[in-house]
């Protein structure tokens, strides 16, 4: 998840936000409700990726 930080933080920079055209969201670090939701979804990418190795361990 860190790498992803520094990605973002590095386009943010830049001018450059993420928008999630289905949920209508902006996906950049502008403000603190911003914010706020960029670290949730991280954090929910970040926990689904550990899940799923945990579940294709116990398969295997």
């Amino acid at each position: 998840m860190q790498h992803l930080l520094k990605i973002v933080n590095d386009l943010n920079s830049r001018g450059i936000s993420f928008h999630r055209l289905q949920e209508k969201i902006t996906m950049d670090k502008s403000t603190a409700t911003r914010q706020l939701m960029f670290h949730l979804f991280a954090a929910f990418a970040d926990f689904e990726r550990n899940l799923i190795q945990v579940l294709q361990q116990a398969e295997g």
